[in-house]
């Protein structure tokens, strides 16, 4: 086309191209204004192409999240309508419901009503129409975003009876009468969660049994220490009451071993006991035991055993925990004293029994001897009774 500049001096010669100036403006201006409307309706159509993938992909989540769910309900109270958005053909509600894969409009109250009697089993009817009334739900969504609950119903057409309901409100700022609630079967997980009841009430027993009988056991011991003998420290464990426990004295245990020779053994045991009570040595000294023992006389003038048991040992043997454990046997030891006492008066009887046959035989014997003796002679001379007369002589 050309252009032609204003000051040319031939410009009055160009008169009729002077006219169409304006209309080749408004052409120019045209098709700017085309190329910018192109660009838009591009960009728009990335724009929706980029939010139907989006939309896509939502709806794919949105058939994943729902696929564990055996149906859901859009609810509005102030309409006192649900609509069903998802009802399975294993659910109890597909056979509950008319046409469940249509959209259809249910009377809310009623639906629950009727739902319950006929498919919620007998324990569990009462409680769920409670927590989906419709005033309960308002008042449990008021503050917060969803509230959910288990039943137990009839098993449907796959053998499922236990159920979570969950329910949410739309709204993410406040309550505005509007919820989704969704059914969820949970058999595997209940399931699996009376299996574990289960073990922990098997293992909560054993444990229950194994306490009474440490119990029992420890009733007999009148002072328990937890002692670690890496670290020198010690633990008293109190055996007053069925549940051992701790009683919260604590402390060096080699310092307090010490204490406890010092202030309870009796005199002539102290050395004795001393050396029993050394914690250094004690692992080396239960290397090829479980427990060691010894036995001393207080200074209140009890007995006592005095007991170390192994409680832990580390990979290589050596023992690093132990138990301390304090027992009083005044009344073994009068028992044992009298024993003692009636068996040493046993063998004082024996012996002068012995004695007294002993003495007995001798007395005796000596005439018998003599008495043979003359039986003898007889015999020898029965034909002559005047050397009989004369030898009993």
């Amino acid at each position: 086309m050309g252009f032609v500049r204003i000051d040319n001096p031939n410009i009055k010669d160009c008169g009729d191209f002077i006219d169409i100036i304006p209309v080749i403006g408004h052409h120019m201006g045209s098709i700017r204004e085309n190329n910018k409307k192109d660009t838009l309706i591009q960009q728009h159509k990335l724009s929706m192409t980029a939010n139907q993938t989006e939309f896509e992909k939502d709806r794919q989540f949105l058939e994943v999240l729902y696929r564990d769910y055996t149906s859901i309900y859009y609810v509005d109270f102030s309409k006192n309508i649900a609509e069903p958005l998802k009802i399975d053909r294993i659910a109890n509600a597909a056979k509950f419901i008319d046409s469940p894969s249509k959209h259809i409009t249910l009377n809310y109250n009623d639906t629950i009503k009727q739902y319950s009697e006929t498919y919620i089993t007998k324990e569990h009817s009462k409680r769920f129409c409670d927590l989906l009334n419709a005033d309960y739900l308002r008042q449990e969504l008021c503050y917060k975003e969803r509230f959910s609950f288990r039943y137990r119903s009839l098993p449907n057409i796959l053998g499922q009876q236990y159920f979570e309901a969950q329910i949410v409100r739309i709204s993410e700022t406040d309550f505005d009468n509007r919820i989704l609630i969704g059914f969820i079967h949970i058999d595997d997980i209940v399931a699996s969660e009376q299996k574990r009841q289960h073990e922990l009430e098997t293992a909560l027993a054993e444990t229950k049994l194994s306490n009474e009988i440490v119990s029992a056991l420890g009733k007999i011991y009148y002072a328990i220490f937890r002692i670690d003998l890496v670290n020198d420290f010690y633990e008293e464990i109190s055996s007053e009451s069925e549940i051992h426990h701790l009683t919260g004295k604590i402390g060096r245990a080699s310092t307090e071993m010490i204490e406890l020779c010092d202030t309870f053994v009796a005199p002539e045991y102290h050395d004795k006991v001393l050396e029993f009570f050394d914690l250094s040595t004690l692992a080396d000294r239960l290397h090829d035991e479980e427990t060691l023992a010894t036995e001393y006389l207080a200074k209140d003038g009890n007995w006592h055993t005095a007991r170390f048991i192994e409680k832990k040992r580390d990979n290589n043997g050596n023992v690093t925990h132990i138990l301390y454990a304090t027992r009083l046997i005044s009344d073994a030891k009068r028992r044992e004293k009298n024993w003692i006492s009636i068996a040493e008066e046993a063998n004082k009887a024996n012996l002068a029994k012995t004695e007294f046959i002993s003495q007995i035989a001798h007395d005796i014997l000596t005439p018998m001897n003599a008495i043979l003796g003359f039986e003898t002679l007889a015999e020898q001379h029965i034909n002559e009774p005047k050397t009989v007369e004369y030898n009993l002589k």
